[in-house]
């Protein structure tokens, strides 16, 4: 079976009209535009529940990601990660470097 065609949906718009009458059409019309309102708003709420719901899913699989990441690295991926300085291993370096200025009146 294949779709209709524009002459076909003519002839069918045509005759519904005939069956149902005239005064039916406009109230029909209305009553689609309410659905299509109402199943837009259900949509709308749809997709905020799932996104709500979801939320903490996203956490985990994000977490589980960077495990998967990091089990299936090689070898020598993971020893140059490791030997790379993070910010708090340079913070310590710059602290251990800046000299002592001792400004006490103590002091000689």
């Amino acid at each position: 079976m294949g779709s209709l065609g524009s002459g076909e949906l003519l002839i069918l718009a045509v005759v519904i009209l005939f069956v149902f009458g005239a005064s039916w059409l406009p109230k029909m019309a209305r009553k689609a535009g309410q659905n299509k309102v109402h199943l837009e708003r259900a949509k709308t709420e749809l997709e905020a529940a799932k996104a709500t719901a979801t939320a903490p899913i996203k956490g985990v699989t994000d977490t589980i990601s960077k495990v998967d990441k990091t089990l299936n690295a090689k070898p020598s991926d993971l020893i140059r990660k490791m030997a790379e300085p993070t910010e708090s291993t340079e913070a310590a370096a710059s602290e251990a470097e800046a000299p002592v200025v001792d400004d006490s009146p103590d002091a000689t």
